[in-house]
């Protein structure tokens, strides 16, 4: 299976650029809220509940809005095959940044060095953020005329309210997380005799992080840093994809195991490169044994258990050399010194600990 181009360009601390076959998008978000807006005039708001599955997600389109009422019935269908088009488009992207997590990091490195107010900061309070100003660009853009205002005007006032909404709520939520990241240089700067484990349980990395459901940190008796994480692949990958039929309706399929299982052990690898990346841009240890467990509930009894999935132990010099984006993630992790038991059509198995 293949998935479709894509280009992430980071053109802020918490903003991206995104380029792909279908077009070009403005997107940011944290865990469980996710917001974008492309150049075909429609801004798309992700909301879920982490570790559930659960979602909800809303594409406005502006374009569709100038439309004249005596049009209604031929709007009606070419809105449907627009929306199922958007819909592959936005699976395919969703499923390509899951496998694609390990391009970023959250943290800048050396983050309690580095971090510049004046230069990052997304933008001043009461002024437009960039999202409030990509909205006003694509409602503008797609202004009716005169006549069309007449018989459309209401419903594009309201569509187009509903999308500055949806901007000025992400705007906060940008500003949020560079508020955050102010406050953690700050504490960074004042944790310098810290030992490692004290400042990520102070960071709380794992609620700058999507998908990570608990996160621990421990030294052993020779000083390694150990990092434990459970996720819950289930919970995100999904289980069945779409395609439009030549018809221009919505098919969907189930992956057969090869496939899934491919798209949950680049996953999980994804996840777990991140996480090292957040690791050592915050303290920048000289190894890190990563533990990756994963959540899993009985079939039988109903109860929630953890399994050690993968154990790898990441050296700091191997590391900084990898071209992130260029690299196949599970085999990336692969190459260091691992534990891992991975069946192409069963999946992750139980390991041992890495010592």
């Amino acid at each position: 299976m293949g998935f479709n181009f894509r280009k992430r360009i980071r053109i802020g601390k918490f903003l991206s650029l995104n380029i792909g076959k279908s077009g070009v998008s403005l997107s940011a978000g944290r865990r469980g809220f996710r917001q974008s807006f492309n150049t075909k005039g429609q801004a798309r708001t992700t909301i879920g509940i982490p570790g559930t599955g659960l979602s909800y997600s809303k594409t406005i389109n502006a374009k569709k809005l100038i439309n004249t009422a005596g049009e209604k019935k031929k709007l009606n269908a070419a809105s449907r095959n627009f929306s199922y088009e958007e819909e592959v488009r936005q699976f395919n992207e969703d499923l390509e940044y899951l496998v694609t997590l390990h391009h970023e990091a959250d943290y800048l490195i050396d983050i309690g060095r580095n971090f510049s107010s004046e230069d990052s900061k997304p933008y001043e309070p009461g002024e437009d953020g960039p999202y409030v100003r990509e909205a006003k660009r694509i409602i503008e853009e797609n202004k009716p005329g005169f006549f069309k205002r007449i018989f459309s005007g209401k419903q594009y006032r309201h569509d187009s309210e509903e999308m500055l909404n949806h901007a000025e709520a992400a705007d906060k939520e940008l500003l949020s997380k560079w508020e955050r990241n102010k406050r953690i240089s700050g504490e960074l700067l004042n944790m310098k005799e810290a030992s490692p484990v004290e400042v990520l349980k102070k960071v709380e990395l794992e609620k700058d992080m999507e998908f990570i459901e608990d996160l621990d940190c421990s030294l052993d008796s020779d000083g390694c840093l150990n990092v434990d994480m459970t996720i819950n692949p289930e919970s995100v990958v999904p289980k069945e994809y779409i395609t439009l039929t030549p018809t221009g309706k919505l098919s969907r399929r189930e992956y057969s195991k090869t496939d899934y299982y491919s798209i949950v052990s680049q996953f999980v690898a994804a996840l777990a490169l991140r996480t090292g990346r957040n690791v050592f841009h915050l303290v920048s240890p000289d190894e890190i044994r990563l533990h990756v467990h994963e959540m899993k509930i009985s079939n039988v009894s109903g109860l929630k258990s953890e399994e050690l999935i993968l154990s790898v132990l990441l050296d700091k010099e191997t590391f900084h050399q990898i071209n992130f984006e260029d690299i196949q993630p599970f085999e990336a992790l692969t190459q260091f010194r691992h534990e891992v038991d991975f069946l192409k059509t069963k999946g992750f198995k139980e390991v041992s600990r890495l010592k």
